[in-house]
């Protein structure tokens, strides 16, 4: 049984809106459609070589309750208890039971 009180972190889950300009150029922006309590737990960091740079990439599980229509392919942005603002890219939605939903994230650093 989910408690409410892991649920300490106030996210918006955002998904993805293209928009076309007046020379016919498409532009992607995002809109939340959703803000729930979350929990947020890094669970680990990774660098790796890409096209000759380092790029570094920390992953996370957010739990949540069942509710919102979450996709892989959006996105959940919060700030964290220091006032920091992060955005992870959703990877995989997991139904872990029926009152609990685990999102694996991405956090490009």
């Amino acid at each position: 049984m989910l408690k409410a009180g892991r649920l300490r972190d106030r996210i918006e889950l955002q998904q993805p809106t293209e928009s076309r300009d007046t020379h016919g150029g498409v532009s992607k922006s995002w809109t939340t459609y959703a803000r729930v309590w979350a929990s947020v737990e890094p669970l680990s960091g990774r660098e790796r070589f890409l096209a000759e740079q380092v790029k570094a990439e920390l992953s996370h599980r957010v739990v949540l309750r069942p509710g919102p229509d979450v996709q892989v392919g959006h996105r959940v942005h919060y700030r964290d208890k220091r006032g920091r603002q992060h955005v992870l890219d959703i990877n995989a939605v997991l139904e872990i039971a029926l009152d609990q939903t685990d999102l694996i994230c991405a956090e490009g650093v």
